[in-house]
């Protein structure tokens, strides 16, 4: 006799697969918004693009913020049968896939707010940092409940050095990633114009570049 839960389980598998390459998508889409300034292409306003439903047809960058906007919709609705079917399938076993796409529904909430938060603030740069870190947590979060689902060790291991040296790049390289987009959304990328150092110096204990261009006219610039 065939297991009732072998058929969800499957379609769970599909389904967080599916929803995690949607999310690297929309990960790539969110660069292209940033890269070709689109992120205010609506206005500071949420859900509606400049007071309207459907952007204009001339307004490119409208339409490119917009498109961002309806790509994170349709990750919603991929998110949300996900989180159906997991209940289905896991809610007697293998917590780890459950609990992780609970976890991905959850963030997926905070994701959208931060998003929403970002466009009416015009886009501050430690928000922005914040959707980008949070956009990476939801994908790490759907990677682990799709691993998980088609996955499971017979025996557990116990935690080597490898183990925990590969927990400290992933941590690292998280904090490159956040570091990154705060550079980049603060203005900072030619802040040291030079590599390694910056700007002749190990470390920048002058204003730099960044603060080169934020001098006004009249006289200095003060924080």
């Amino acid at each position: 006799m065939q297991n009732p839960t072998a058929r969800p389980k499957r379609l769970f598998s599909s389904l967080a697969i599916a929803t995690a390459l949607l999310t690297i998508g929309l990960i790539v889409f969110g660069a292209v918004v940033r890269v070709t300034d689109s992120g205010l292409g609506c206005g500071n306003q949420w859900p509606l693009c400049n007071g309207t439903i459907f952007p204009p047809l001339d307004n490119l960058t409208a339409w490119i913020e917009w498109l961002h906007r309806l790509f994170a919709l349709l990750i919603g609705a991929f998110g949300l049968a996900t989180l159906v079917v997991a209940i289905r399938a896991y809610r007697h076993e293998n917590r780890i896939a459950l609990w992780a796409t609970v976890a991905a529904a959850l963030l997926y909430v905070v994701q959208s707010a931060l998003g929403a938060i970002v466009v009416v603030l015009d886009l501050p740069p430690t928000s922005v940092t914040l959707h980008l870190g949070t956009a990476m947590l939801l994908l790490a979060a759907l990677l682990t409940a799709a691993l998980a689902s088609v996955y499971r060790p017979a025996r557990r291991y116990a935690r080597d050095r490898f183990t925990t040296l590969a927990y400290i790049v992933t941590a690292l390289a998280f904090v490159i990633i956040l570091t990154g987009a705060l550079v980049r959304g603060s203005g900072a990328t030619l802040a040291c114009v030079d590599y390694p150092l910056c700007n002749g110096e190990i470390f920048p204990t002058g204003q730099g570049q960044r603060g080169q261009w934020l001098l006004p006219r009249h006289g200095p610039c003060r924080y």
